[in-house]
């Protein structure tokens, strides 16, 4: 029974996060080799086949890694929580101040596209949500974006999927989320069943904390489910920037063959025809439908931390509320203040 367990676990999470990503990179590593290698792995047989299959397991370890340094340390969660921690008022919620770690890839990516509407001011989402109604919440004004400014938004936020996949730094912070009183309620709840204070600042282990309790009162949880598919696109991001890297630098080979072939060839270093460039479709294209992939799988990457973040908080809010008491407890006895309500 937990050897089924450990086994459905890696089916989620080490297939999805860590083998399709490999494989992807294999197959481009495949397509810049020569046709004759290539022809010999195909006659290769079973075995060859699974050294391919552990190699783009490793692969994609490595790809998981590298992804995860390029997303950095996410910041939804902690800010979620601070909101309710500090009532509002810390300055590591102040955006307008504080909106990157890196301000000089911030400000081009601010030059090109200065009215990105995800600015905010945190205050006034607080001082007014007492008088809001829910359908003039923050969530809808999100979205209410209209396409034409959803597509103006593509050349910014595509500089930000090659600048942080390039350096593996995060351009742009993370906001808290649309719904505030989700956090809130959840704050509650670890206040009192975790005995913590309100200037606790261990987030990362409060995360985990959290997800320990979902895993171990369900058995399928959303918030794991969108946390798999999660690290599935980052790893598929970054597989195909990769990609692009490597279908770009067969693209540049061939334009300078006819000037270094030759030289090559002098010296005694044996040129290769690579696979890709025998294909039907030209290196130029798949250079940049690689490029897309690369930048699709950012956005969905983006989407889903979000998601995961918000669907962990409600898991954790049905999981505790089932396995309450019937006694009202004292926390929700207590007065919330009025940006809460």
């Amino acid at each position: 029974m937990a050897i089924g367990r450990v086994f459905g676990d890696l089916s989620v999470f080490d297939l999805l996060g860590n083998f399709i990503p490999g494989l992807i990179l294999v197959i481009s590593i495949l397509l810049i080799l020569p046709s004759g290698s290539v022809s010999q792995v195909n006659s290769g047989g079973l075995a060859v086949f699974l050294l391919i299959g552990v190699i783009a397991f490793v692969l994609g370890h490595l790809t998981q890694s590298y992804a995860s340094q390029a997303v950095g340390t996410r910041e939804t969660f902690r800010n979620s929580i601070l909101v309710h921690q500090t009532m509002g008022t810390s300055s590591v919620l102040d955006f307008n101040e504080n909106p990157t770690a890196h301000p000089r890839l911030y400000s081009i990516y601010k030059c090109v596209h200065p009215d990105e509407p995800e600015e905010w001011d945190l205050s006034e989402i607080l001082e007014d949500s007492s008088q809001r109604d829910e359908s003039d919440s923050l969530e809808s004004v999100m979205n209410s974006i209209t396409v034409a400014d959803r597509v103006c938004r593509i050349p910014a936020r595509w500089y930000r999927s090659a600048i942080e996949a390039l350096f593996m730094v995060r351009i742009k912070r993370d906001r808290p989320l649309p719904d505030i009183t989700l956090a809130g309620k959840t704050w509650a709840i670890c206040r009192k069943k975790y005995d913590l204070d309100r200037q606790y600042d261990q987030y990362g282990d409060l995360l985990h904390l959290i997800s320990s309790d979902i895993e171990s009162h369900s058995i399928r949880s959303r918030a794991l489910r969108f946390q798999a598919i999660r690290n599935l696109y980052r790893g598929l991001w970054i597989s195909f920037y990769f990609s692009f890297i490597l279908m770009l630098s067969v693209s540049i080979a061939q334009l300078g063959s006819v000037i270094f072939t030759p030289l090559f060839r002098i010296i005694g270093i044996s040129v290769w025809e690579p696979v890709v460039v025998g294909l039907q479709i030209p290196v130029w294209l798949l250079s940049i439908g690689f490029l897309v992939l690369m930048y699709l799988f950012w956005e969905l990457k983006e989407d889903f931390e979000d998601e995961f973040v918000e669907y962990l908080l409600s898991d954790f809010l049905v999981i505790y509320s089932e396995i309450e008491d019937d006694e009202e407890p004292e926390w929700k006895q207590r007065e919330a203040p009025d940006w809460y309500k």
